[in-house]
């Protein structure tokens, strides 16, 4: 009987795959919560720290490519492009660190 007042969930409202008759107390099922967002955490975790890096990469190499093979254009101060800014590693790095933070909470 399933109302015999016990702290039982039914395993089916957490997930599809599993039997309907299967009940979980309500420690277990926090357990299962916890696991399951920090599951999710680590993943967004590692996504974020691969996208700082490639962005860190990237905005270097950009300037790098720039000052090697494209020396005319630091000459001309009308062609003036955010590429070429010292400080455009500085603004992708914090652009970055932001969105992680706002992803995490």
């Amino acid at each position: 009987d399933d109302n015999d007042g016990s702290n039982n969930i039914k395993l089916s409202s957490l997930s599809n795959t599993t039997a309907a008759s299967t009940t979980l107390t309500v420690d277990q099922k926090e357990l299962y919560d916890r696991a399951r967002l920090s599951l999710k955490l680590l993943f967004t975790c590692a996504i974020m720290w691969t996208i700082l890096v490639l962005s860190y990469f990237c905005s270097g190499f950009i300037s790098l490519y720039i000052h090697t093979y494209h020396p005319s254009l630091l000459l001309t101060s009308s062609n003036v492009s955010i590429w070429l800014n010292p400080a455009f590693t500085m603004i992708s790095e914090c652009t970055m660190d932001v969105m992680a933070k706002v992803l995490y909470l």
